[in-house]
């Protein structure tokens, strides 16, 4: 994580962005957008492959169904 350092800290500042994610997330306000079914429990590193896993989702849901 790199900071420019300055008082006070800049509108894109990374620590500045942690620290206000920690206080929505002490407030009850989700950070993060809500993710669709498909992507769930799936690690961020793997969402690049968000088609092909959403195809396989709807495959297993309609052999489900």
């Amino acid at each position: 994580m790199k900071c420019c350092r300055s008082t006070p800290r800049c509108r894109n500042c990374p620590a500045r962005k942690i620290a206000d994610q920690d206080i929505l997330r002490a407030l009850g306000i989700p950070v993060e957008p809500e993710l669709p079914e498909h992507l769930r429990g799936v690690p961020l590193s793997l969402h690049k492959y968000e088609p092909l896993l959403r195809r396989s989702y709807e495959q297993r849901a309609g052999a489900t169904a």
